[in-house]
Parts: C-alpha cells; sequence; structure tokens
C-alpha cells in the first residue's frame, strides 16, 4: 500500500526536482550579482575612490568669482567722472523651470491646497505649462510685454534666457519682492557691474573707455588700467541636492582688492566752459576739426581739453581719436616763436634790431624762392616782425640763426616727438630734418613744411611763460586706494630748459605787443595782460597732396596774465567757413582764446582765493 502511495504521482517528484534547481539556480544567480555590486563597490571606495571624490564634490561645489570693483576717476576737485556702477540682469533658468517637484509645491501654495490636490488627474506637462502660463502672467506688465512673447522666452530651450537686462539697484527690491509674492521659482536676479559716466559726452576723449570685459581700451582708463582694474577675489561655496547653500561647508573666502580712484588735473567746470565755447564757435564755422587745450604753465597740468568732432558716448558714435594728441598740422606762423626764441637766446639779433621786409615781396632767383607777406612792410624791428607776422622778417631772421640750430630749438621746444602724456593715440608730429628742398628753410620759418599737435604747442608756450622750462603735460594728479589710506602723488615732471630764462623774458615782451600791437588784437583781455601769437595757414590735402585753395588753418597759442602766467592756452579751428579776409588766426581763434582765458581766470580767481580783481586794481584797471 505504501509503495503504491509512493508511486501513485511520478509527475509529482519530477516538478520537485525541477523546482529545486530553480531555486539553486536563481541562488547562484543573486550570488553572483551580489559578489558583482560588492566588488564594484570595491573598486569604487578603494580603487576609484578619488576620482569619484572628485566628480561629487564638483558637482556640490561652486567656485565663485568675486569681481573687484574698478576704481573710479574724479576731477582736480574730487568731482566723479567715472565709476563702477551696479547693474542686474533678471533671467529664467530652463533647467529649475522643468523641475516638477519645486513647482507643484509653489502651485499648491499658489492655489493654496495641497500638493496631491495638483497632482490629481494631471501628467508633468500639464503641471509645468500651467505654471509656465503663471510666471508669464505675472512678469508680462512689469517687463511691459505681451504674455505670449514672455511665454516664449520662458520655455527657450536655452539653458539661460536674458528677461531684462541692466535693472539699476534701486529697483531690485522691487523685483525681488515681486518673485517672492508670486511663489516663482526659476526666475533669477544676477549681479554685474558696468562703467557709468556721469559726465556723459564731456570730456569724452580724455576719459576714453572700457571693454566689455571692464578693462581699460583707451584714454585715461587704458593709461591707468593697472590702476583702476584691482584684483578679484574667490571663494568656493558647497550646495545640497537641491541646490541651496550650506554654509556650515562654505570654502576660504579671498576678497577683492578694489581699484585705487584716479583723480585727474582737470577741472570740470573749466571743461565744461570750453567744451560750450567750442559747441558754440562750430556752429558758427562749421570747421572740419577744432581744438581747445588750457594748460597751467607752472605745473605742465592739463585743465581742460576738448575737440570736436568727439565722441558720442551714450550712441556709441563718432571720433574716439583725441585730437589735441593725435591729429598733428601745419601751425603757420604759431611756430614763428621757434625763429625768435633760437634768435634771441644765440645773440643774433634783439628785439629792436631793424629787418628790411622788402615791402611785401622777398626773391632769390639762385634758389627760385619767393616769401611774401599779406602787408607791405619796409623796415621792422624784431618785436614788430613778430608782433605783424612777417614772413619776409622772420625767415631773414631765421637765416642769421642758421638751420642747424633752428631745428635744435624746435626740438627744445619739445617739436618732433611725444609729449609724453601718456595717452593712448598720441603723434610726435613732423619737424624735417633731412628732405630739405630749396624752400624749405623759409617755409618752416613760417610754420610749413613742419607739423605739431596742439598739446605741443601748449608745452611750448607754457614753456615760455613759465621762465623756460619745457614740461611733461600732466593729466594725473594722484592716484588713491579704495580704502583712502595710500595717497600716491604724480608731481611735475620737467624735461629740460630750451633757453636763458631772460630770453623767455624778450620772447614774452614780443607777444605781449603782438595781442597790443599786432595781429593779435582780439586775444585782448580788459584789465588783463595777454602774450600770445597768430597762426594761418593754408589747409593741405594728405589725400591729393596739395594745398587746398581757400581752405585754411587758423590758430591762437598764449598765456595770460603775462606777467604772472596762470593760464596756457591753443585754439585751433581746422578749415573754419567764413569769408576769406576773415580766415585768419587773429580774427577767428583769437576771440575764442580771450573769451575761454577770461572765464578760466574768472573760475581760478575764486578757486585758488586769490582774486585777480583785487591784484590789479593796484594797477588802476578793472575787469567787466
Amino acid at each position: 500500500m505504501k509503495n503504491q502511495l509512493r508511486f501513485a504521482n511520478p509527475g509529482l517528484a519530477g516538478t520537485d526536482h525541477q523546482t529545486c534547481a530553480r531555486i539553486g539556480a536563481a541562488s547562484c544567480a543573486l550570488v553572483l550579482a551580489f559578489t558583482g555590486i560588492t566588488w564594484r563597490l570595491a573598486c569604487l571606495h578603494i580603487d576609484q575612490h578619488q576620482r569619484a571624490s572628485t566628480i561629487a564634490d564638483q558637482m556640490r561645489q561652486v567656485h565663485q568669482v568675486l569681481p573687484a570693483q574698478r576704481g573710479s576717476i574724479r576731477d582736480r576737485n574730487d568731482e566723479l567722472l567715472a565709476h563702477d556702477r551696479a547693474f542686474f540682469d533678471l533671467y529664467a533658468d530652463r533647467f529649475q523651470l522643468a523641475e516638477v517637484h519645486p513647482i507643484i509645491r509653489r502651485l499648491a501654495a499658489i492655489h493654496g491646497v495641497e500638493a496631491s490636490a495638483i497632482r490629481k488627474g494631471r501628467s508633468d506637462g500639464q503641471i509645468i505649462e500651467e505654471y509656465h502660463r503663471h510666471v508669464a502672467a505675472v512678469l508680462s506688465p512689469v517687463l511691459e510685454m505681451p504674455l505670449e512673447p514672455v511665454l516664449a522666452l520662458i520655455e527657450s530651450p536655452k539653458p539661460e534666457t536674458i528677461l531684462r537686462k541692466d535693472i539699476t539697484d534701486d529697483r531690485v527690491d522691487d523685483w525681488r519682492k515681486l518673485i517672492e509674492k508670486n511663489e516663482i521659482t526659476g526666475i533669477h536676479l544676477r549681479a554685474s557691474v558696468k562703467r557709468a559716466y556721469p559726465a556723459k559726452d564731456r570730456l569724452t576723449h580724455v576719459l576714453g573707455d572700457v571693454t566689455f570685459a571692464n578693462e581699460g581700451n583707451w584714454g585715461v582708463e587704458a593709461m591707468m588700467d593697472a590702476d583702476l582694474r584691482g584684483t578679484d577675489g574667490e571663494q568656493w561655496i558647497e550646495r545640497d541636492n537641491k541646490g541651496r547653500e550650506l554654509p556650515a561647508y562654505r570654502g576660504k573666502v579671498v576678497e577683492p582688492r578694489h581699484g585705487s580712484d584716479v583723480h585727474l588735473t582737470i577741472d570740470m567746470h573749466l571743461q565744461d566752459e570750453i567744451e560750450h565755447v567750442l559747441e558754440q564757435q562750430c556752429e558758427i564755422y562749421h570747421p572740419r576739426k577744432a581744438v581747445i587745450v588750457l594748460t597751467d604753465p607752472n605745473t605742465g597740468s592739463v585743465l581742460a581739453m576738448a575737440s570736436r568732432p568727439h565722441y558720442e558716448r551714450e550712441e556709441k558714435t563718432g571720433m574716439w581719436r583725441n585730437l589735441a594728441i593725435s591729429d598733428p598740422y601745419e601751425p603757420g606762423s604759431t611756430f614763428k616763436i621757434v625763429t625768435l626764441c633760437a634768435a634771441l637766446d644765440l645773440g643774433k639779433v634783439s628785439l629792436d634790431t631793424e629787418i628790411f621786409c622788402n615791402n611785401g615781396l622777398w626773391e632769390d632767383s639762385a634758389l627760385k624762392l619767393k616769401v611774401r607777406d599779406d602787408e607791405s612792410f619796409a623796415t621792422l624791428r624784431v618785436e614788430d616782425v613778430f608782433a605783424h607776422s612777417s614772413n619776409i622778417g622772420t625767415f631773414k631772421i631765421a637765416r642769421n640763426v642758421g638751420s642747424d640750430d633752428f631745428l635744435a630749438y624746435a626740438w627744445r621746444l619739445g617739436f618732433g616727438q611725444n609729449t609724453g602724456i601718456g595717452l593712448k593715440g598720441e603723434k610726435p608730429g613732423y619737424l624735417n630734418s633731412e628732405n630739405w628742398t630749396g624752400s624749405t628753410f623759409s617755409r618752416m620759418a613760417m610754420g610749413y613744411e613742419v607739423s605739431v599737435t596742439p598739446i605741443q604747442l601748449a608745452m611750448a608756450v607754457g614753456a615760455i611763460a613759465n621762465g623756460g622750462v619745457l614740461l611733461k603735460p600732466r593729466i594725473v594728479d594722484r592716484v588713491v586706494s579704495a580704502d583712502g589710506t595710500d595717497v600716491r602723488s604724480l608731481p611735475p615732471v620737467p624735461k629740460h630748459q630750451i633757453c636763458k630764462a631772460r630770453t623767455t623774458e624778450l620772447v614774452k615782451k614780443a607777444m605781449i605787443r603782438v595781442v597790443t600791437h599786432g595781429t593779435g588784437r582780439l586775444a585782448a583781455i580788459d584789465g588783463i595782460e595777454v602774450a600770445g601769437k597768430t597762426g594761418t595757414s593754408q589747409r593741405y590735402d594728405e589725400k591729393l597732396h596739395h594745398y587746398e585753395e581757400g581752405h585754411y588753418i587758423t590758430s591762437f597759442a598764449g598765456f595770460a596774465p603775462a606777467n604772472e602766467p596762470k593760464l596756457a592756452c591753443v585754439v585751433m579751428m581746422d578749415d573754419p567757413k567764413a569769408d576769406r579776409h576773415e580766415l585768419y588766426g587773429g580774427k577767428v581763434a583769437a576771440p575764442i582764446f580771450a573769451e575761454v582765458v577770461r572765464g578760466a581766470l574768472d573760475h581760478l580767481a575764486v578757486g585758488f582765493e586769490r582774486p585777480v580783481k583785487v591784484r590789479l586794481a593796484d594797477k588802476g584797471g578793472s575787469r567787466p
């Protein structure tokens, strides 16, 4: 009976055997799997621990650059001319705007329901779409854009999409409150720094500009970039898996070292004045170019410098070249200070030496040379040759000096070389020392076949005003560290003595006579003794290589008060439009000089607390 029961169902025994086999196989597979996992974990923890840790750190840790603030630029009276200003960009983060779990929590808070209610009956895509429309509806009126374009920006496939640029720091709190109040995630404000110029279109050629990386590109911004730039700081921060910062794990912070402030010699009151005058005169004469340079002859400090056409900073248009240093021109009779200075210093003539001026025309048939005057002069004293700007008399004086000494004095006065002002784009001008023809000497004595820049001429005239010391033009007064503890002054830099001090007094006397009895009468200022020299040259076309009939460059260079010079000024108008008999330096540039210097002396009398009117009252003079 037992045997019958044991073998009554032989198929059951086979099934048990198969089940046992399957269990055994599954057990082996599990053992192998766990063995493989164990081996892999061992590899990761032992062999690849360092690499895995590095990858994990990179995912959690963020390196942040703490940008250094660029130093400010200020004028001599501490008026702010350029500074870094904080701006903010509003941008959308595509990844955060696609994270469904945070979005569900935000929607639940908006509707005042449980998160499960948001989930019920809707797909992830529908939930995200509803949230995007909510964000677009909130931002649309503030961005002043229709809802659909805002929605398109939010749903852009780009990792980041800018919604609004250049939000000022006074509006940032409003944006932050809006984002927080409306349960918005994925929309952020990012700080950025941009260069701001309160003076706008004033002093653009001097200040220059910066690149997109906030580095000096030209002007003072480039010249003083090493001082202005500063050094960025840095810090490491660690975030959790939701992107939140973990303050306890913040790494070492290296604070940025902000750039130093640069204080210029420029006086913005004077700068505004000369730019106003320049704009007025350009409306009258419509020149191709116009320049005014105002300096302190005793220190070489540039007090104001303006030119037209200029650079429109806000529109990013116009001419960026600083014409006062970058565009040499043939100076005409203002260059006659070289001839007079050389002749007097070498003792070749005195101011009373008489020169026959050939009644307006001098010819040398052997050299095939003709020299003309605009007026017919017979015999003039050297002082009057200079005052009436006789070309014939000037050339005869230059011949007494000799070509070698003439060139040497031109070099001493700073022509044919950079002044050392330090601004990008300065040109040395042209001093013809080799390629001479039979007429070269006569033309150079009159200010042709030579080119100068207004800043060169201003420094040369300043050297005569201060007793004979040629100075480097000085545009920066001092550099002050960000915390104000370190002040580095940049004192005046004398280059050399151009001639004997006694000679400069004689040249000064001749320059005074130009204004009192000569071609520069319109440069006179009531109650102030002015010294100067007029200049008129026919305009040379560089492209066509010939002089343009009826087109002239007019200029005036001088200083005041002549007995105690406070200001040196150069005015240059390139191709002014007027009647032919008006196209002279004495008619166009001299009155501009008088207007600029009169206003500047009034301002400086207050600024230095040494009123010019009080000092002049002793002489019985007064100014209006």
